[in-house]
């Protein structure tokens, strides 16, 4: 096997999956950031999304994303002006 082949081979299954895990985990630790500074409407809610968020790791991060983060940032937003 040549050097070339060896270093892509290296990449393919060493390089990519260690940036992958490294993207996953930076993902999951910003939606836990945005978790824990979130104003829900339930009390409660804040504590089930944290625990789903420690308990179920990145999938618990995508989940998050897609049914808080994302919903929260799609409603219209108010300005309350002092006039």
């Amino acid at each position: 096997m040549n050097d070339v082949a060896g270093l892509s081979l290296f990449m393919i299954f060493f390089i990519l999956p260690v940036l992958l895990m490294a993207a996953a985990m930076i993902f999951w630790i910003m939606m836990l950031i945005d978790a824990l500074r979130r104003d829900f409407p339930n009390s409660n809610d804040k504590t089930l999304w944290i625990i789903i968020l420690i308990f179920a790791n990145w999938i618990g991060a995508l989940l998050y994303y897609f049914m808080v983060k994302k919903a929260y940032n799609n409603q219209p937003q108010t300005n309350k002006q002092n006039d």
